[in-house]
């Protein structure tokens, strides 16, 4: 466990971290601000609830696709980037959680989770459409096969 008591903030965005963030990263419990944005993450550790003095949270451009419950449990949070994720749905709770100071940033911060449902939504449809080209291309496959044995 790192033990670094009077480290405030961290940021290590571009840092190839991923895809799970070390579980000794929630042992810095007197982070206020912790920048991991572009670090190949795929998964937070459950207990990343115990980071309970983050003011700041920037989890932007990773391939996180679902958030720990424990999240939820950090109330000192007033800024929060997940934009360019892999989260099919965000829960309305995250806006309630962030003590944003201002009507717009409440906007940006919806309107981000509305961005990473639809980016969810459209990478869904192009694996659709991928599975229905090469379904296409087996049936193609199959009745050549059965014409050539006519």
């Amino acid at each position: 466990m790192l033990s670094l008591p009077r480290l405030r903030r961290l940021h290590l965005g571009r840092c190839p971290i991923g895809p799970l963030l070390p579980a000794a990263f929630t042992g810095l419990t007197t982070l206020t601000e912790l920048g991991l944005h572009s670090c190949g993450l795929e998964k937070l550790p459950g207990d990343f609830g115990n980071l309970a003095r983050l003011e700041v949270l920037n989890l932007g451009n990773n391939a996180l696709s679902q958030l720990p419950k424990s999240l939820y449990a950090i109330t000192t949070l007033r800024w929060l980037n997940l934009n360019a994720n892999k989260l099919r749905r965000v829960s309305p709770r995250i806006v309630d959680l962030i003590r944003l100071g201002s009507n717009e940033q409440v906007e940006e911060a919806e309107a981000a989770a509305a961005e990473a449902a639809l980016e969810a939504e459209e990478a869904k449809t192009d694996k659709e459409r991928a599975l229905e080209k090469r379904l296409a291309e087996e049936e193609a496959k199959k009745k050549r096969e059965a014409e050539e044995k006519k």
